[in-house]
């Protein structure tokens, strides 16, 4: 005899395991439903450090100028200011 949970279920799209219908997420497994439900996510615009430039931007930069010189980052953006 199988025994039916004392919740409304439905089956993981993932494992196929009995998950409570209203889930939408699946610890056991890793499943998780993705879109409007997705909570942990932060919407907004990224914090600016000054003028707009953001702390990634920053990184960026460096990076550039640790692959090119910085020579280059310069001329770079003096083509692209015009």
């Amino acid at each position: 005899m199988v025994l039916k949970p004392n919740f409304p279920s439905k089956a993981c799209p993932k494992c196929n395991a009995v998950i409570h219908a209203r889930s939408k997420s699946h610890e056991a497994c890793g499943w998780g439903m993705s879109g409007k439900t997705a909570s942990a996510k932060k919407v907004g615009r990224p914090k600016a450090v000054a003028g707009g430039i953001t702390l990634n931007d920053i990184a960026a930069v460096k990076a550039l100028v640790a692959r090119v010189g910085a020579e280059k980052v310069e001329q770079l953006a003096k083509v692209l200011a015009n």
